[in-house]
């Protein structure tokens, strides 16, 4: 019996959530999830079929098949097959429940673990961070590190990605009331910021891991960035 892989790559942001979401609700939350989950399309291995949501498009399975990489079927999430073994593009809290409900395997490491790695605070602390950078906990840390220095600058949500759970200003005093408001907006899904000197910049990187099901981290390299003038990803 084969075994199923779902792409998706709303894992960063499920991860943030405090509220449950289906998966089809994950995949309407941004148009590039429900288009990217097709990828499954031509990342399984000849061992697996991919899990969609929807049928691809005809033109798009003809585009793939011309250039060999077409899967040789797929399943639906609505109306799947019997399956045995699930895997996924990361950590789902929602396709484990789904999986659950279906009697089908899907291993995967310590959700803990996944979290740590995922978690801003792991590359804050384990590498070296720009001047004047700092963890902030509460809004009298904030206060005090704004005030403690001149110029442009950013706070970041633990979880997030391409620019998304930021807050970027000038650095002037006038915009001190809205970095508290957006502390006090995001604490409950984010226990602490990340603050950091706004620096220009047009490349960035992206270091990927690997988590073994022990639990075991491997650093497997970084991925040069692209980005727009406000930190968002764009190739």
């Amino acid at each position: 019996m084969k075994s199923f892989l779902f792409t998706n790559t709303f894992f960063e942001e499920e991860l943030s959530s405090l509220s449950p979401f289906s998966l089809l609700q994950l995949l309407q939350k941004h148009p590039l999830y429900m288009q990217l989950q097709y990828l499954s399309c031509f990342l399984t291995s000849s061992s697996e079929i991919p899990l969609l949501s929807h049928a691809p498009d005809p033109l798009y399975l003809a585009h793939l098949r011309n250039i060999g990489l077409a899967p040789s079927s797929f399943a639906l999430l609505g109306d799947p097959p019997i399956l045995s073994c699930l895997s996924s593009w990361g950590f789902s809290k929602s396709l484990s429940h789904w999986a659950q409900e279906k009697k089908c395997s899907y291993p995967h490491p310590d959700p803990q673990v996944i979290y740590k790695i995922q978690s801003k605070d792991f590359s804050f602390s384990s590498f070296p961070q720009p001047k004047n950078s700092q963890k902030i906990a509460n809004s009298q840390d904030l206060t005090s590190w704004w005030n403690s220095f001149s110029g442009p600058k950013v706070l970041k949500t633990l979880f997030g990605s391409s620019g998304r759970g930021h807050f970027v200003s000038t650095g002037q005093a006038i915009d001190l009331p809205k970095a508290i408001a957006f502390f006090a907006r995001n604490i409950d899904k984010s226990p602490a910021l990340i603050a950091q000197p706004w620096l220009t910049r047009t490349l960035d990187f992206s270091s990927q891991w690997d988590i073994a099901q022990d639990g075991t981290v491997s650093y497997l390299g970084a991925t040069i960035c692209e980005n727009s003038i406000h930190g968002v990803y764009k190739k």
